[in-house]
């Protein structure tokens, strides 16, 4: 039998990145009737400005962090919640270049939070973050900004610096033991990538268990969706071509349907099949060292079965290449 909603109960959910949070989002939080959702096309994101407000709590040093205007709206948007459960989510959160200082900030905001954590396997997780975000090369200067990065490229400069680039976004252990001290233990909910993959009514039927939401309707706004797809196999080609041999060059400005044209030509990348892509053996090692004491660490505290779904473990070497 599904739990009652109950009053105040907040939930803060932020990420891990490359685990489904804008499908849940878009689907569930957003359009499930006993949910307030403060985040990316909810109800809760009233304006441009609120969007920027929360983007600097997320990124920005306390020199430019506006404390009272994030104060304000996360008060505000408590208060319309009511009796409904009330949830931030932002994949963002675990891309913070300052997490510390973010998750004392969120704890500043919502003291009382049920803190929800996907986690996903780091093997799969890192190709699929660089197809969409470390393929293109950013912040950068104009002539740069956007260029392609060869795969291996970037995961020998993640290896080389695992907590100064996006490396950082899947060290779970640490970011985990972060929240935990914060909220305390009991107050953390550590949920499976994988487990949504091979079962995702079950996996949303317990996320909605946990929120104390109506589970049935919770699985039917979840029913095939997929938000934000792997970009594709020609795309990332495309943009390497481009990137190499013809960068500066752009169709004419007063050209007739050049934006039309410029359409047609984007769709014909993005619906191509989407890109498949391993770690290199040669770099597998060395990719599993940076994640395997961290994991290794959450299968003790925490209990969780990585070693089931192929996660970095320090004896990773012996299992199976992730498929």
């Amino acid at each position: 039998m599904t739990e009652q909603v109950r009053p105040g109960r907040v939930f803060l959910h932020i990420g891990a990145p490359k685990t489904a949070s804008t499908t849940l989002q878009r689907s569930v939080f957003a359009h499930h009737p006993q949910v307030h959702y403060l985040g990316e096309e909810g109800e809760g994101w009233p304006s441009r400005e609120d969007a920027a407000i929360v983007e600097k709590m997320i990124f920005a040093d306390d020199l430019f962090y506006p404390a009272d205007a994030c104060a304000r709206l996360f008060s505000d948007q408590l208060a319309v919640a009511a009796n409904r459960a009330f949830i931030y989510s932002n994949g963002d959160i675990m891309t913070s270049r300052h997490p510390t200082v973010c998750a004392q900030r969120l704890h500043a905001l919502l003291p009382d939070a049920d803190v929800i954590i996907v986690l996903r396997n780091q093997f799969t997780a890192l190709p699929s973050y660089w197809a969409n975000h470390g393929a293109f090369l950013k912040p950068a200067p104009p002539q740069y900004f956007r260029r392609f990065v060869e795969f291996e490229d970037w995961l020998a400069w993640g290896i080389a610096f695992p907590h100064n680039t996006p490396f950082a976004n899947f060290l779970y252990a640490e970011i985990i033991e972060l929240y935990a001290s914060l909220w305390g233990r009991n107050r953390i909910h550590l949920m499976l990538f994988e487990e949504f993959l091979s079962d995702k009514d079950a996996f949303v039927r317990r996320l909605a268990r946990l929120m104390g939401i109506d589970e049935d309707k919770a699985v039917a706004l979840a029913h095939g969706t997929h938000e934000r797809r792997r970009y594709s196999a020609r795309a990332l080609a495309w943009h390497r071509l481009r990137t190499r041999y013809f960068w500066s060059l752009s169709l004419p400005r007063y050209m007739p349907g050049r934006q039309a044209v410029q359409r047609t030509w984007e769709r014909f990348l993005l619906a191509g099949s989407p890109l498949k892509i391993e770690i290199p053996p040669a770099l597998r090692a060395a990719v599993g060292g940076v994640f395997a004491p961290g994991n290794a660490q959450l299968v003790k505290t925490w209990g969780l079965n990585l070693a089931r779904h192929g996660y970095p473990l320090p004896d990773f070497t012996r299992a199976p290449p992730i498929k």
